[in-house]
């Protein structure tokens, strides 16, 4: 994945090994080194593209 085929609205998850593993959330802004996110637990934090991955069904954020 490359940050340049990340936009905001997208949908992802935290990857495991990071303190906010599981957690969903959506892209709110794109930077050159992270991407900002609104994670399912209300707050907005910065995370590298390595820490993160998209999902392709954004209902399972909600289930």
């Amino acid at each position: 994945m490359d940050l340049r085929d990340l936009m905001p609205g997208m949908t992802v998850r935290v990857r495991a090994g990071h303190p906010l593993a599981g957690l969903f959330g959506t892209i709110v802004r794109v930077k050159p080194t992270h991407v900002w996110v609104l994670l399912s637990n209300g707050h907005q934090t910065p995370l590298l593209i390595s820490e993160i991955e998209l999902v392709d069904d954004p209902q399972l954020a909600l289930a």
